[in-house]
């Protein structure tokens, strides 16, 4: 004898489908239906005319990101705070390292290399770093030649929170 089942008994046999839970044609093209609620379109509250300042805000960072005109990150040679590579190790950016020659009897060249040498002081915010790999006397120039392996900084542009 078969059992009859009850409307109760359907409509919740419904979500034993594995199909069940998603309409069909749902997130098709023609279909306006999300498969999830992050799939929808979140409408733009702030529209061009209306846009603040052009910072990147973030209610879980102690700073704000400071954007360009085309709403891209800014990056500096100069760190924005005394001690921005303690405090927001991630708005540093290394850019090397890289080899390269120093010639002593150039003043440029020594006048680089000076810069650089004083760019790796400071702990909390450095500029560069210099690590001589091998340095030769030049009878010609009757000056040192250096091989050091250069490794510059880059720091992201940010404004701290009050």
């Amino acid at each position: 004898m078969a059992k009859e089942v009850t409307e109760e008994e359907e409509r919740l046999d419904e979500y034993h489908d594995i199909g069940g839970g998603v309409p069909a044609g749902a997130g098709l093209d023609d279909d306006t239906t999300p498969l999830h609620p992050s799939e929808e379109k979140v409408p733009n509250l702030n529209p061009e005319s209306e846009r603040g300042p052009s910072t990147d805000t973030d209610i879980n960072r102690d700073y704000d990101i400071i954007l360009d005109d085309a709403e891209k990150k800014q990056w500096s040679d100069k760190p924005c705070y005394a001690d921005q590579y303690l405090r927001y190790p991630e708005t540093v950016r290394k850019i090397g390292p890289t080899l390269e020659v120093f010639d002593l009897a150039d003043e440029n060249d020594k006048h680089k290399l000076n810069t650089l040498m004083a760019g790796q002081q400071s702990h909390s915010a450095p500029r560069s770093a210099v690590a001589v790999e091998d340095r030769k006397w030049d009878e010609k120039t009757s000056n040192w030649k250096i091989l050091a392996q250069v490794i510059t900084f880059k720091y992201l542009k940010i404004l701290e929170k009050d």
